[in-house]
């Protein structure tokens, strides 16, 4: 076994016992589960005189360290830092998130004076900013099943509709407050130049459902076509953006140079979008992406993959369970490197703008492929209609991002650039808004998975890929990810 080889199960493993720990199995099941892997592996190592297997064998120990690491962080961060909850007191702190609308509430996280970290729901009749000191009388609410996903930003309890006693605008300078003024500016050019619907998809669609306040009737209809993950701001819609530009690019620059430009641009947008850890996140797996297309054939990319899932879940263990995005852009990076690239390289077009089409193309349906089964279970299903509208929708989602991302740019420098742009623009938002509208009001059944089948997709999406991935390599074409 490779040094390579050694590193990636290094990882895997311990990303493993993270995962298992992070479902809350208790600690000496987990025991017990690698007592069973590690002689399964001694056995076949020995009885096949194989030391990979040994090898295996000793690397495994880093699952449990994957557990002991997961158990120690949930101790620190959240069973030692617990508030006193149901207890009716005045709470003082600071808002330490984007405050997010939902056209009926607004809700932020708030950091106390107690260092302890607390999502609090207001009335829309309340007007907060990032920075805010606030001082309110409430009770803290222990996280259910409904929003533990708020782990993943270290909250510890809730705060429904507090009594507001006091707040206070923050005067110090904040980098990252500027940061969501300049996310407000774009929204503010889309509400510019665009028709209330349009707008609210593509600033859904660049910035992020919390960007924007969807009209009811778009939002259900969205909800009904299996289209809503669009505005959810995730790794995969990230990844297709970054492609889109690198991809428009290379008609204006060589290979190297658009490299370089299209980093540049990912850095661009996380500025953009308010430098938050999942848009960081995602931005750091359109990275990898570009360096795949751009590295030799001997760049390992599972290892690199690996790593930064090793470093981003040593950061913060919860993202694995509790951070739907962060699933979302490893899914979608498979996707596109494996299956788009293997694809891409196995129908080919003699013509260089064809090609690119193509590569777009494949690139997006690739991507849905593989986080089909994750939305359907995020989502409480994925109804049949969604099939269609996304087939439909995907295809244009990376052009209207660019689009818009030039659009918004423009229009933040001099409006009438944005009103120019926007006869591009608007066409592609009118028809995909079409799109949700008219599948939001069919009345198909709903398909939800499964844990058994959710396990059979994935184990039938691996092998297809395999054989796509091996009948490439067989005519010796070059990847740049091997």
């Amino acid at each position: 076994m490779t040094l390579g080889n050694k590193i990636f199960w290094l990882f895997l493993f311990f990303i493993v016992g993270v995962f298992l720990s992070s479902l809350e199995i208790k600690i000496i099941y987990l025991v017990l589960g690698e007592l069973v892997v590690v002689l399964a592996f001694l056995f076949l190592g020995i009885h096949k005189s194989s030391k990979t297997f040994l090898i295996l064998a000793v690397l495994s120990v880093l699952f449990l360290v994957g557990a002991v690491y997961e158990n120690v962080f949930d101790y620190y961060r959240f069973q030692k830092n617990l508030p006193e909850y149901d207890i009716q007191k005045v709470i003082e702190g600071r808002i330490v998130s984007y405050p997010k609308s939902t056209g009926k509430s607004i809700s932020f996280l708030l950091k106390t004076d107690e260092r302890k970290i607390i999502s609090v729901t207001t009335t829309i009749f309340d007007n907060f900013s990032y920075g805010d000191s606030v001082r309110l009388e409430s009770a803290i609410s222990r996280l259910n099943e409904k929003n533990s996903y708020l782990k993943k930003d270290g909250v510890v309890g809730t705060v429904p509709f507090p009594k507001i006693i006091e707040r206070k605008a923050s005067q110090e300078f904040s980098f990252r407050k500027e940061l969501f003024k300049l996310r407000e500016n774009f929204v503010s050019v889309f509400n510019k130049i665009l028709n209330r619907n349009e707008s609210s998809l593509m600033s859904g669609i660049l910035l992020g459902q919390e960007s924007t306040q969807f009209p009811s009737d778009l939002k259900l209809a969205m909800k009904n076509s299996g289209t809503t993950h669009l505005v959810a701001l995730s790794g995969y819609n990230i990844l297709i953006l970054i492609n889109a530009i690198y991809f428009a690019l290379g008609f204006v620059f060589k290979r190297k140079t658009n490299f370089i430009v299209s980093l540049l641009a990912i850095v661009v947008f996380v500025i953009m979008t308010g430098g938050e850890a999942s848009v960081v996140r995602a931005a750091l797996m359109g990275a990898l992406v570009l360096l795949a297309q751009n590295a030799n054939r001997v760049y390992n990319f599972k290892n690199s993959v690996a790593a930064a899932a090793f470093a981003m879940i040593l950061f913060n263990p919860k993202v694995i369970v509790f951070d739907v995005g962060f699933v979302l852009s490893f899914l979608a990076l498979f996707g596109i490197v494996y299956l788009a690239s293997s694809l891409n390289a196995l129908v080919l077009f003699k013509n260089e703008f064809w090609d690119g089409v193509k590569k777009t193309f494949f690139e997006t349906f690739s991507a849905q492929v593989m986080v089909i089964p994750v939305l359907a279970a995020y989502f409480g299903g994925f109804s049949l209609s969604g099939l269609l509208s996304n087939v439909i929708i995907l295809s244009l989602v990376p052009i209207t991002m660019l689009a818009g991302f030039l659009v918004g740019l423009a229009g933040m420098i001099f409006l009438p650039l944005a009103k120019i742009g926007g006869i591009v623009l608007w066409p592609l938002l009118s028809f995909e808004t079409t799109v949700i509208e008219f599948f939001g009001s069919w009345s198909l059944v709903s398909v939800s998975l499964g844990a058994a089948g959710v396990v059979f997709y994935y184990l039938t999406a691996l092998f297809f890929v395999r054989k796509l991935f091996l009948k490439a390599k067989e005519r010796e074409l070059n990847f740049g990810f091997v």
